[in-house]
């Protein structure tokens, strides 16, 4: 709980969602704020692909936001 007089930082969160090439794989990937260029998204397969994602997600960076769609690249459309 924020006492009175403090602050705290509400960081972007991790996103997961679905593979669009594959049925049944799910990525994470890593805050926009936190992320470096060296940290690739991870893949999770498998019957429990979604609940590891989202659990990694959470045990990683602290939240997640879940897309139960394939999602948007983070640039826009490209020209």
């Amino acid at each position: 709980m924020v006492g009175e007089g403090e602050r705290f930082e509400v960081l972007e969160p991790a996103r997961v969602y679905p593979a669009a090439e594959a049925q049944g794989r799910w990525i994470v990937e890593a805050p926009v704020m936190t992320a470096t260029p060296r940290q690739k998204p991870q893949f999770f397969t498998g019957p429990n692909a979604q609940s590891r994602a989202l659990r990694y997600a959470y045990e990683a960076f602290g939240s997640a936001r879940f897309f139960p769609f394939p999602a948007p690249d983070r640039d826009g459309p490209s020209a």
